[in-house]
């Protein structure tokens, strides 16, 4: 397989089982608590248990993506998720599903960070934003069809099938990247040139510096996402329903992502377009909580904070030599899942602390300003250290 978009097609898929194992605990959620008698805060935890090995596997996980190659450490990574979600099935307790959840978690950063190098590899200098866009896509579409779909599987056939599903679809994944992924024409990958590729110090600082820009940019649909039905309930409005609004930003913001890297790449003008998009969601969360049971400010957000993802994505393939991505990508994505275990309770407590859950939208206004600046301080510091022959 030498075509890009076929590749990308086949990344994508893949990323979609990734998305869709993470969303399956929080998807059967109320049967679990009843299955196990958990409650809120240990469920909350077997949520989480799947990104909290990205804080110390992600940068390892690079390094052995450089040493191995890509497809190998890919394949490591699904057969993981695979003994993962079989792990969950077969649970009959609380704390074998840990040990599950935490095994295919192991797995999903090594998807999570070698795949996005990979489609670096294949679109670098080429349609980069478009691809990146398309690519990250994958993660609100598998979340979406975890939640259309597993717990109606969970109550036709049983619980455990929810998560040999993700088993399966994991083993369907390996299958597909063993036999078809190929490294791009002309390209060295993997081996001992990559492994023996360490980051300069340049690509430490510039590298850390876009890290923060996507992360800060990242916390808005995180927190609209986690405080947003907190707020509407907080306005009369019942779970379901808050729901349902809530996801009319999350569907917005999907279709909006897809669209907006070709968008970017036909306007090339990517820091009008973060500049424009991103002044828009500043004001947009500041005024939610005057607007919160407007449906339109929801597909506003939606729609406005999809537009930027391809751009804002793309940076690091402008601070890393291409032998040096495997290593680069581990230092993003360290930094990426360190902010995303911490920065929620941070802003959880901000809330508690300012007596109203409003606080969190004023928060996410905060991000936003913080990731138009570092933007633009980014760009400033990439033309000032330009990056050095590969």
């Amino acid at each position: 397989m030498d075509n890009r978009w076929a590749i990308l097609a086949l990344l994508f898929a893949v990323r979609l089982t990734l998305a869709y194992q993470f969303q399956s605990v929080a998807a059967v959620s109320p049967l679990l608590i009843d299955a196990w008698a958990i409650d809120y805060a240990e469920l909350g935890l077997l949520v989480s248990l799947y990104m909290l090995p990205g804080v110390v596997i992600a940068l390892p996980g690079g390094m052995i993506g450089g040493r191995f190659g890509d497809r190998a450490t890919v394949v490591a990574g699904l057969a993981l998720m695979a003994l993962g979600g079989a792990l969950t099935g077969f649970a009959d307790t609380y704390a074998a599903a840990v040990v599950g959840r935490l095994v295919a978690g192991v797995g999903g950063v090594l998807l999570n960070v070698l795949m996005t190098k990979m489609v670096m590899d294949w679109f670098a200098g080429r349609e980069i934003v478009a691809a990146l866009a398309v690519f990250i896509t994958s993660w609100p579409g598998g979340i979406a069809l975890a939640l259309y779909t597993s717990a109606g599987l969970a109550e036709l056939v049983s619980l455990p099938a929810v998560f040999f599903l993700t088993s399966a679809l994991s083993l369907l994944g390996l299958a597909g990247v063993w036999k078809l992924y190929r490294l791009p024409p002309g390209r060295r990958g993997g081996g001992r040139l990559a492994a023996t590729a360490r980051l300069l110090p340049r690509e430490i600082w510039l590298t850390t510096l876009v890290t923060l820009v996507w992360m800060s940019y990242s916390m808005l649909y995180l927190l609209l996402m986690s405080f947003a039905p907190a707020l509407l309930a907080s306005r009369g409005l019942s779970s379901v329903e808050a729901g349902d609004l809530t996801g009319v930003a999350s569907v917005c913001f999907a279709v909006s992502t897809f669209l907006s890297g070709f968008f970017a790449d036909w306007l090339k003008r990517p820091a009008l377009l973060v500049l424009v998009s991103l002044s828009l969601m500043i004001a947009a969360f500041a005024a939610l909580p005057s607007f919160a049971t407007a449906a339109w400010i929801f597909a506003a957000i939606g729609v406005i904070g999809g537009m930027p993802q391809g751009v804002l994505k793309s940076l690091p393939v402008e601070t890393l030599r291409a032998r040096a991505r495997a290593a680069g990508m581990g230092l993003h994505f360290t930094i990426h899942y360190a902010g995303f275990a911490g920065i929620p309770p941070l802003v959880g407590w901000v809330a508690d602390l300012a007596g109203g859950v409003e606080a969190a939208m004023y928060c996410g206004a905060a991000f936003g300003a913080l990731a138009l600046g570092l933007y633009f301080f980014s760009r400033a510091e990439l033309r000032r250290l330009p990056l050095p022959p590969t």
